[in-house]
Order: structure tokens, then sequence, then C-alpha cells
């Protein structure tokens, strides 16, 4: 994607983008590295992630049938890469809403707030509920 923008960036029409491309592939390791292993590696990597995630019981158990799903929909077929990306960014949003502690800190100062602990709600001996008063 860095060499497609550059590349993009700094010609002048499509044909000397189409020669620097080729420049660029015609370095012996690119195209194995940057076009196969490197994206295969990520999705492999992000598979792995989500999955230890949910392992540890850190994200929900959908999360990562969502991210396999999604790396997987494009081999299947190209014209179900748009599918694919959506699993992947519903798969993200929970990652992301865990990710910012302020947000989750403030949700649980204000639960705190609005209802007292469990131990000193309506509570009899023996830590059991007592009887409400009766409305007469």
């Amino acid at each position: 994607m860095v060499s497609t923008a550059s590349a993009g960036l700094r010609a002048a029409d499509h044909a000397a983008m189409s020669a620097q491309f080729e420049q660029v592939q015609s370095i012996p390791a690119v195209m194995p590295v940057v076009y196969t292993a490197g994206p295969s590696l990520f999705y492999i990597g992000l598979s792995a992630l989500v999955i230890h995630l949910a392992l540890a019981r850190q994200t929900r158990a959908w999360v990562p049938v969502l991210v396999v799903t999604g790396s997987l929909l494009p081999l299947v077929d190209k014209d179900l890469l748009p599918l694919g990306a959506l699993c992947l960014l519903a798969a993200s949003v929970p990652l992301v809403t865990r990710l910012n502690p302020g947000q989750a800190q403030t949700r649980q100062e204000s639960r705190s707030r609005r209802t007292p602990p469990l131990s000193t709600r309506h509570t009899g001996r023996m830590g059991r509920r007592a009887r409400r008063p009766s409305r007469s």
C-alpha cells in the first residue's frame, strides 16, 4: 500500500507509475516477502492474537470467528472481499472499546454510584436479604 501511494504521488502519469512498480518488483526478495508472505503472516498473527484473547476470556467468543472468517473469505472468492472487510470491522469493535480504559473506568464508577454494594443493600443477619416492610 505504501509503495502504491508513493509511486502514485511521484509519477506523472500511469506509464511512469507502472515503470516505478516494475523497478521495485525487480528486486529479488520483494515479491515473496511483500506480496506473499507478509499479508499471510499478518492474518495468521491477527487470528492467533484474537484466539489467544478469547481463550483468556478477554474478548467475546465470536470475535475470533469473525476474524478468521474475514481473513478466509477473500481466499474463497475475490468478490467476497467487502464482506470479509465487514467481518474484520465488526470483530474490531469490541477490541477497540476494550482498549479505552478511561471510558471503561468512567462506566464502572457511574455504576457503583447508582447501586450500593450487595453487603449494604437490604441485608439482615447472615447476609440474607431482609424482608421489606409491607405496605399497609
